[in-house]
């Protein structure tokens, strides 16, 4: 059974779709992380920022591999 393009196309920006919430909620991971390290530690190290940018870094990458790939029409 042989799948239009236009299914095609759906399907292959429903797995862009899924990658790139599984890449922002590993994002959100780091950004939690980083804010609640200094809570538990009860000081605050160098790690938090650095876990932080990593997840802000993480979610704009998420969001330029939609864009790229899945332009608007």
């Amino acid at each position: 059974m042989a799948i239009d393009p236009g299914q095609e196309r759906k399907l292959q920006e429903e797995e862009a779709k899924l990658s790139a919430t599984w890449l922002n909620g590993f994002s959100l991971a780091f950004m939690i992380v980083g804010v609640v390290q200094p809570v538990v530690a009860g000081a605050f190290s160098r790690w938090s920022p650095i876990l932080m940018l990593a997840g802000v870094v993480l979610h704009l990458f998420a969001r330029f591999w939609l864009r790229r790939g899945y332009p608007l029409e």
